[in-house]
């Protein structure tokens, strides 16, 4: 906490619990989650409860394909740059992990 009592972001904590809406790949239906159980976990899911709320207030269905296909070049870009970066040496990678 800042000198006023209020909360600052650096000392703010989070907790959340999740639970996957689909299998664990593209290839897993993740038949063995029971229906009930994910419809439930669907009605409550933040992706799909603020593009409904997008939609609804003038947003476009052309506006969320474009918000998503710029979340996948991100995406894939992220994934470019680690396949093509060289390891870390050891000694590099226990520095890192010690300033973190």
């Amino acid at each position: 906490m800042d000198d006023g009592g209020i909360p600052s972001p650096a000392s703010s904590v989070g907790s959340m619990s999740t639970s996957a809406i689909a299998g664990h790949h593209v290839n897993d239906p993740g038949t063995y989650m029971p229906t009930d159980v994910l419809n439930e976990y669907k009605q409550r899911d933040p992706v799909i409860i603020a593009k409904k709320y997008f939609l609804e207030r003038g947003g476009t269905q052309t506006e969320i394909d474009a918000i998503n296909s710029e979340i996948d070049s991100e995406i894939n870009s992220a994934i470019d740059f680690a396949i093509t970066s060289p390891e870390p040496s050891l000694e590099n990678f226990l520095q890192i992990v010690e300033l973190s």
